[in-house]
């Protein structure tokens, strides 16, 4: 399990859900921990799940954000068919140079997803396990709605892309930093690019997706719909210490 900046290990983790505002969280959270070593905010890679966390990290409380999964999918997918750019370089796989050539945009790998043709239908599937971004989805950090349920008082605070700015707000509030870490964030860091090549989605392909991710849009909608009782629940028990 891959734990970033051991020296700041603590009880409290930040869990990067790809493609839903972690890069600059991270940002912002280090320099919390510059600011603050003594109650320092661990980093969890990508191949952490919230499993994994209530097996090797039983003690933690973790710091998540969440995004809309067609919209965090179709991000993913962009992401990787510009290899990163702007903000990191990664050359596509031998296995992703066969993906990019067969759909060259987002809506043609979705309407891909309940094509006819089951050899097309099965590349389309393929696509989503060989592209690491839209690998790592919901489910795969964080299972299920019920194991969320069962993992609740793990959750320290819980963010929403859609949101971003709002519950960044709230949480540096909880943690006790400074309001003015926002404005710190290095935008390279982002993973932004001002024109990304999307295609518009057809309705075939929203339908498609909405089948496809169905676990991760209940995770979603679970996520969204509890946190700002969570987010609530922690703010009032600092508050009290």
């Amino acid at each position: 399990m891959k734990i970033l900046h051991s020296k700041y290990i603590n009880s409290l983790y930040f869990l990067h859900v790809a493609k839903a505002g972690g890069t600059a969280m991270k940002s912002i959270l280090r320099n919390f921990n510059h600011d603050h070593p003594d109650r320092a905010i661990g980093f969890l890679g990508h191949d952490v799940s919230l499993k994994l966390i209530r097996i090797f990290l039983p003690w933690a409380k973790v710091i998540f954000f969440v995004r809309e999964p067609i919209s965090r999918a179709e991000s993913a997918f962009y992401f990787r068919q510009r290899k990163g750019l702007p903000g990191y370089f990664e050359e596509w796989s031998q296995k992703e140079v066969k993906v990019f050539n067969q759909f060259p945009d987002f809506n043609a790998l979705a309407e891909a997803l309940s094509s006819d043709d089951s050899n097309i239908q099965k590349a389309a599937n393929n696509a989503f396990e060989t592209i690491h971004t839209l690998r790592w989805n919901l489910s795969h950090f964080l299972a299920s709605t019920d194991h969320l349920s069962k993992s609740e008082h793990k959750i320290f605070f819980l963010g929403a892309q859609e949101s971003f700015n709002n519950d960044l707000n709230n949480l540096i509030r909880i943690i006790g930093g400074d309001e003015s870490y926002a404005s710190r964030v290095n935008q390279k860091s982002a993973n932004r690019t001002a024109s990304p090549p999307k295609v518009t989605l057809s309705p075939m392909a929203l339908e498609s997706l909405q089948q496809f991710l169905a676990n991760d849009i209940e995770i979603y909608n679970w996520c969204v719909n509890n946190k700002d009782r969570i987010n609530r629940r922690t703010l009032e028990k600092h508050t009290k210490v």
